[in-house]
């Protein structure tokens, strides 16, 4: 930091202090750590897609990031797709996680499916579709084919579809999902919704047949349903239909003494479905070297500290 004494200026890194841009100051990540005090801060760096400055005062770092450049490349742990035009088309094979995805299940054919122990989840698949969407444009697809996959027992299921636009002008809100059947405690599905924060990828859930077994509270569906779907949707909760709006984000870093290292926020809003919601609203949640980890500095009362007036002694909390 140097005060230049005749301009009585401040100056860090040899480059002028300016508030924080209201471009990084209305979201509402920056405002739960930082709070709604006038900051001051110093440019780090500038790119084509990213603005990073340091709070001054704090240990506090803000990188905003630009709106995703193209639909392909959404960031880190996206879908990529192998065959089909996306996102106008239905995509015939794409990998995520690892996993190739290249059986597109067809929800209005009545033809059994062929992997007898997959064919409870692809029933219950095809039953929850058609009860939401009356013209599904965009198929799901199963992962492709293991051999002796049809003498194994399977437990759990995965599926993955892209939520494409129904017309041109709804581009911008084309949506991955993750679909996950379990067969117990009973069979019943969970749809995340795929969401792009600052060029990574995350999970967050947004729907499920059955809310008794889901780390996340949603509000139950309470639309008229017939007596043949109520066996599978009694409890559901939760908007399959839910969308993303691909618009430019914020990450939030921390430097900590005690690992010598950068912790950065990660929003509760990524990991709902992945984190019980009692975590999610007590703790604030960073990550770390590949990990996650809590932190949860509190006031007399159940306050919560703002991140920069809290003690080195906060309890820290490996999940």
């Amino acid at each position: 930091m140097l005060f230049h004494a005749q301009t009585c200026e401040l100056f860090w890194r040899n480059d002028e202090l300016k508030p924080v841009p209201d471009s990084m100051s209305h979201f509402t990540d920056f405002e739960t750590i930082l709070g709604k005090e006038l900051l001051q801060c110093g440019l780090v760096s500038r790119h084509e897609y990213r603005h990073w400055v340091h709070i001054v005062g704090t240990t506090y770092d803000v990188v905003e990031w630009s709106k995703p450049p193209s639909l392909e490349n959404q960031g880190v742990h996206q879908p990529v797709v192998i065959a089909g035009i996306f996102p106008k088309e239905n995509i015939e094979s794409a990998v995520f996680d690892n996993v190739r995805y290249d059986r597109i299940v067809d929800v209005m054919d009545d033809t059994p499916w062929p992997v007898r122990s997959e064919r409870w989840a692809v029933e219950l698949l095809k039953e929850v579709l058609q009860g939401i969407y009356h013209d599904l444009k965009f198929l799901p697809i199963a992962p492709a084919a293991v051999a002796g996959s049809e003498a194994s027992h399977r437990e759990q299921m995965r599926f993955i579809m892209c939520d494409g636009p129904q017309y041109p002008e709804e581009e911008e809100q084309t949506t991955w999902k993750e679909v996950v059947a379990f067969r117990y405690p009973r069979p019943f599905l969970e749809v995340y919704n795929l969401v792009p924060h600052a060029r990574k990828v995350y999970r967050s859930l947004v729907y499920t047949t059955c809310q008794l077994y889901c780390l996340h509270s949603m509000p139950l569906v309470v639309k008229a349903r017939s007596p043949e779907s109520l066996r599978q949707t009694l409890f559901q909760a939760g908007d399959m239909t839910g969308r993303i709006q691909y618009e430019s984000t914020i990450e939030i870093y921390r430097y900590n003494e005690e690992i010598g290292g950068r912790e950065v926020y990660v929003p509760p809003r990524l990991l709902q479905g992945t984190v019980p919601s009692a975590l999610l609203e007590s703790f604030t949640l960073v990550a770390r070297r590949g990990q996650h980890s809590t932190r949860l500095p509190r006031l007399a009362g159940g306050r919560r500290h703002r991140p920069h007036d809290c003690r080195d002694d906060g309890s820290l909390v490996q999940l």
